[in-house]
């Protein structure tokens, strides 16, 4: 281990082999770093915090901290990120409240470029890209693959969905569908990520499939949205993707995930 003789780094954390602490960073008692991870100087992790292997840290992000909600009074909840993330500078990621599972969750191979938030009880996949001045409200989900761009706002539990791309100062208040762009504020569905599914390694036969599902959900006049869903659900030859597509509209409606869910949260309130 090389930790910088300035740091300030309670008895009670605990560091595995290769960790680098840099100058003046501050770390916890309840704070847990896997292998070869890098902490740059002036970083600050709090909290009960579990930090996998090979992770990069950069200057003044902030890890673990309190969430920003006037509910939480102090709960044991917990932040843990997985493997191989860079989290750039400034970056704030907060502990979970008590409202559900206690837990945010970030994965493995993402990049969160400066000041981004990453707010309580959020939880992001795998090799997503997070460019600057994201802002996570609680309970977003983010899944594999997604990509941000820089000053974008998420709502409260909103869900995006499998490489999906967010266009930059987009205003995001309903759930993001996978593999489309969406960009605006308000938001609205734009085209499909071609470039992203290439990136991910869909074939063109997978990326056709999307496409023509994309034109009858959002270039027809063929009834309603719900009944082109289920025209594109009635054909026999759908692939793994458009299925998944499907599911995912199905899961927004049904309250399994994104914002349906804060609307059941409020109506189990009163």
């Amino acid at each position: 281990m090389n930790i910088h003789p300035t740091a300030i780094i309670d008895k009670g954390a605990q560091f595995d082999s290769g960790v680098s602490v840099g100058p003046y960073a501050v770390i916890g008692p309840k704070v847990k770093i896997g292998k070869d991870t890098q902490v740059a100087g002036h970083v600050t992790i709090t909290g009960n915090t579990t930090i996998g292997e090979r992770n990069r840290i950069y200057p003044y992000a902030f890890l673990g901290t309190d969430p920003q909600d006037i509910n939480y009074h102090g709960e044991d909840t917990r932040l843990v990120i997985g493997d191989e993330n860079i989290i750039r500078e400034y970056v704030t990621m907060s502990v979970a409240t008590t409202k559900y599972e206690r837990l945010t969750r970030v994965g493995n191979g993402n990049m969160l470029m400066s000041y981004c938030h990453v707010a309580h009880d959020c939880e992001i996949g795998d090799a997503t890209v997070c460019a600057n001045c994201l802002n996570m409200s609680g309970h977003v989900k983010i899944e594999d693959g997604a990509v941000i761009g820089g000053i974008v706002g998420i709502h409260q539990f909103v869900t995006v969905g499998k490489c999906a791309f967010i266009g930059g100062l987009s205003r995001i208040t309903q759930d993001v569908p996978p593999f489309l762009v969406t960009e605006g504020n308000r938001a609205v569905v734009r085209s499909v990520n071609v470039v992203g599914l290439r990136r991910n390694d869909f074939d063109e036969d997978r990326v056709s499939a999307i496409e023509d599902a994309y034109r009858i959900l959002f270039k027809s006049d063929n009834g309603t949205f719900g009944r082109r869903l289920e025209e594109i659900a009635a054909r026999p030859d759908l692939t793994d993707d458009v299925r998944y597509l499907i599911q995912f509209y199905r899961n927004a409606a049904n309250g399994v995930q994104g914002r349906a869910r804060e609307i059941i949260r409020k109506q189990q309130k009163t």
